[in-house]
């Protein structure tokens, strides 16, 4: 009786530690949402959710200028990362109440620079080279439409997320994006 106790007492134990592992592991979605508040995008076929930790990032290639610190619960100013011919302009924060280095901080938004070769994905599958009509069909009218003489901005503003997207004039087609978490987003993330 008593060894029949301690092997289901075992067993528990070890089914436990199992899902306590597989609940402390970060693991994303194999699928993009269509709403933009999900915080979700597509790099280079990999969907990730904002804040990603730069690590996830560095696992797959990608490295660059992170020998600063940030303050505690701070955030960055642009910071270019590459991979290879790729590159993106991104947002590092902080989620603790001590200073941190960038490689071991999360990112909080990005920017695809004009040229770089960076696949990226938004929600809605908004990619550079998505005409003009399919983001408003897909994420309605923005919040704001700037425009010069050779591009209009869109500007979506949600609850957690901003989202802008230039749009060559020409062409119609998105040449470039720029997706971020709102303060809000980040000082839930840090709770």
């Amino acid at each position: 009786m008593k060894r029949t106790f301690y092997i289901c007492l075992i067993i528990l134990c070890i089914a436990v530690l199992s899902l306590s592992i597989t609940a402390c592991n970060r693991t994303e979605p194999s699928e993009l949402s269509d709403d933009l508040d999900s915080l979700m995008f597509s790099l280079n076929g990999v969907v990730h959710t904002l804040p990603v930790p730069f690590s996830e990032l560095m696992d797959k290639g990608w490295g660059g200028f992170y020998g600063h610190v940030i303050a505690p619960y701070g955030r960055s100013a642009n910071v270019g990362i590459r991979n290879g011919n790729q590159v993106l302009t991104v947002h590092f924060t902080n989620l603790t109440g001590n200073e941190m280095p960038l490689n071991e901080s999360y990112i909080d938004g990005f920017f695809i620079p004009y040229g770089s070769e960076a696949q990226v994905t938004l929600p809605g599958d908004i990619t550079r080279g998505t005409p003009y009509d399919e983001v408003i069909a897909t994420h309605g009218e923005p919040n704001g439409r700037p425009e010069d003489n050779e591009t209009v901005l869109l500007r979506y503003y949600r609850d957690y997320v901003r989202a802008f997207m230039r749009v060559n004039t020409e062409t119609n087609l998105v040449i470039s994006m720029n997706f971020s978490m709102t303060d809000v987003a980040v000082a839930r993330a840090g709770r």
